[in-house]
Formats: structure tokens, sequence, C-alpha cells
């Protein structure tokens, strides 16, 4: 009797039950994605030819994905490629995989610099832990004025930021450097904003985490010490004397870092309008402060700070 062939329709439903039974709780959206890979299709294509009979190349290369999902690699490093904020961008090993909180961060700049009239005027902006650029990258597309600053202690996650700027065109705009947090900016360079998904993970937290995470994502972007505070403490301290007057920090923290990263930006004689912003679950997502339009300042702003910041 000969075997039936493998359709669409067949190889979701297998594959779905494949992938839960690894305990990904995103097993059907993974075996879609991955189906469509192997296809070279969009998801919508499964469902308008959801009886299709599959190829034995085309089974042998979709085969070889949900092997390498089942292994729980990122659906992301498999595809080579994630979406932040309507963006595709290139990710792959060695750099964090965007996250869909993250875009609460980069709201919250646009919705500002809307507000406060600056959408149009000429922006600069400092970018620290960039890691893929997504954050600077999605900021520069929709600012058509301004330029970017993205810094990162480590070398692989720097050429997944410029292949990102290149791949959008943004090249001219945004430059990429190594350093750890301002070592790499000069001392009166100051920027418009400076935004930061910096590591907030204790380190105890680390291997409760999901296998995605752990066995694939570089830590040293996510774990910091002090209960995950360290490298949030060392922003805060320092991201004053690096902001124009009226310019505005935006730091991403976890869930319950809101109170303690807010009063340490509100420490510093220079910030004002400090607060926590939450994510759409009521969770602290992001902190904010403004510089002190008084306060007087030296060294370059603007553009200028892009292209002698560094």
């Amino acid at each position: 009797m000969e075997a039936r062939p493998w359709t669409v329709r067949t190889l979701l439903a297998e594959t779905t039950r494949f992938l839960a039974g690894k305990g990904i709780h995103s097993a059907r959206l993974d075996a879609e994605l991955l189906l469509a890979r192997a296809l070279g299709c969009g998801r919508i294509d499964l469902y308008l030819d959801f009886d299709k009979p599959l190829s034995n190349g085309e089974l042998d290369a979709f085969r070889e994905l949900v092997r390498r999902r089942g292994r729980r690699e990122p659906v992301a490093y498999i595809l080579g490629e994630k979406e932040f904020y309507g963006i595709l961008f290139a990710v792959g090993p060695g750099v964090l995989v965007p996250r869909p909180e993250t875009e609460h961060l980069v709201d919250a700049a646009l919705a500002d610099v809307g507000v406060s009239g600056r959408a149009r005027d000429p922006l600069s902006i400092l970018d620290l832990g960039t890691g893929s650029g997504s954050i600077l990258l999605a900021l520069l597309s929709r600012l058509e004025n301004a330029c970017g600053v993205g810094v990162d202690r480590e070398p692989a996650a720097l050429a997944w930021a410029n292949r990102n700027a290149a791949r959008l065109g943004l090249q001219s705009r945004a430059r990429f450097v190594r350093g750890s947090w301002f070592d790499a900016i000069l001392p009166d360079a100051r920027f418009d904003l400076v935004v930061a998904n910096p590591p907030y993970v204790a380190p105890e937290e680390w291997p409760g985490l999901a296998p995605e995470i752990t066995h694939f994502e570089p830590e040293s972007a996510l774990v910091s010490q002090e209960k995950g505070t360290a490298d949030l403490r060392a922003l805060a301290r320092d991201v004053e004397r690096h902001l124009a007057p009226e310019g505005r920090v935006y730091l991403e923290v976890g869930m319950d870092q809101g109170a303690r990263v807010a009063g340490l930006l509100a420490a510093s004689a220079g910030l004002v309008s400090v607060d926590v912003l939450p994510d759409y679950g009521g969770r602290d997502r992001v902190v904010r402060a403004a510089a002190a339009p008084e306060r007087a300042r030296g060294g370059p702003g603007g553009r200028d700070a892009v292209l002698l910041g560094v």
C-alpha cells in the first residue's frame, strides 16, 4: 500500500505535537514559521494551499529546521531574523534576540520627541548595549533627521548591528563602536536621547530561564550582578553628564526594578521628571528621566556628538 504524502496540513499538525512535547509553548506558530521557510512562502500561503504535498527535498529541508527547534534553538536563530518594531533584523549566535517588550522603550522615546515638537529637529541618539542595533535603528527609521551611535562590548554583536544598518540603508546615520557603556564616548559628548536595554537578570535567575536563552543567547547580554542591578546602577550614575540640555534617557528594567532605578536617577541633581512606565501587563518596563534645561553644559551636542563622541 502506497504511503500517503505529507501535506502542509498533516505536517503542521504533526510538527505542532512534536514541538509541544518538547515543552515549546509556541509550537503551532513555530511550525508555521519553519514550514513557510522550507517552502519559501509566507505563513498565509500555507493555508491557501493546505493540502499541497511536499517534495522529498522540501521535506528534508523542513525536517532539519524542526530538528534544530526540537533542540530548543531559538526560531530567530534558525530563520536568521527577528521582527522588531515592524522591521526584520538579522540575528544569530552571539547577539540577543530582540524582544517585543523592548518596543515599549521605542514607543516612549518617539512619543516624547513628538510631544516636545522636536521630531523634525536634528537629534543625536546614544544606544548603550546596542546588540543587533534594533533600538537605535528602529528610532532612526522613524526620525529622519536623527543620527546615532551604538555601543557594545561584544564584536559579534557589533557585526550584526552593522549588517542591519546596511540592510536598512541607515549606515550613513548610524555608527557602532566597541566599548563598555560610556567608556567608548568622549567625556564631553552630549546626546539628545540615551537609550539602553542593559543586562538586568540576577545571576541566580539565569538557570531557571528557558533553554532557548540559557543554551544559545549570550549570558553577558542578560545577566548582571547585584541582583540584576549592577549595570543599571552604572548607567544611572553616569548618564546625566552625557545628556544635552533637556535630553532624555530611557532604560529598560526588570519587572520589580522600576522604583530602585528611578531612585538612582532621581538622586542625580541634573535629572528631572523621573518616572516608571509599565508594559501592557502592568509590570515595570522602562524608567525615563530628562536633563534639567537650566543646567549649563559644555561639549558637543546634536550631530557633533555623534561625529565627535567616539
